[in-house]
């Protein structure tokens, strides 16, 4: 898991940092799908060769469902709540500059 977590600080940090020049940011793209792809397809490939997880699967597909239905939820009511309060911050920063013009 550190891993993981330490790969995704690597790429936040290039990203703001911006070193891969905007001419190359659209094959970002497509690198994304191609990981997520890969990812998707050995996740598929490790699953389907456990004969663990296969017997279990009407017990994991609910979880799975509900882990899934929830993220999605609270992500949206999230993100939701992050733009108003954005929105109200720069409206009430475009008033100051307003008045002080």
């Amino acid at each position: 898991m550190t891993i993981v977590l330490v790969a995704l600080g690597i790429g936040m940090l290039i990203g703001y940092w911006q070193i891969i020049p905007n001419k190359y940011s659209r094959w970002t793209g497509y690198l994304t799908w191609f990981g997520l792809f890969i990812l998707l397809l050995t996740m598929g490939v490790r699953i389907g060769s456990d004969e663990k997880i296969l017997a279990n699967l009407g017990t994991l597909g609910v979880q799975a469902f509900l882990l899934a239905l929830f993220s999605v939820v609270f992500s949206v009511i999230i993100l939701f709540l992050l733009e108003h309060y954005l929105i109200s911050y720069q409206k009430e920063e475009q008033r100051k500059v307003g008045e002080k013009a």
